[in-house]
């Protein structure tokens, strides 16, 4: 492998790193903000919008997980973020249903 390849390869896992720690630090806010929320609307904390956010927050923390561990021992990582931006659509589209 070439200099430049072997810097744009780690360059790539960085990004990638930073994306999924985005993420998690995105589900963290929510489950935060839905607790919140709740609280001042004086809403139970089972309450179906709320548990619905819960449940999306807490994928999204187990696949910010999964990514962190499929980063840390594979080599595929262009499949990887070409699966966090499926995932993502997906996630994001949860949230606005």
């Amino acid at each position: 492998m070439k200099i430049s390849s072997v810097k744009e390869y780690t360059d790539f896992s960085s990004q990638i790193r930073w994306l999924i720690l985005s993420r998690a630090v995105f589900g963290v806010v929510l489950i935060i903000s839905s607790l919140v929320l709740s609280l001042k609307e004086n809403l139970s904390f089972f309450s179906q919008p709320f548990l619905s956010l819960y449940k999306i927050a807490a994928c999204i923390l187990v696949l910010s997980i999964a990514y962190l561990f499929h980063l840390a021992r594979f080599d595929k990582k262009l499949f990887l973020a070409y699966f966090q931006t499926i995932a993502d659509t997906f996630i994001v589209t949860a949230i606005v249903l």
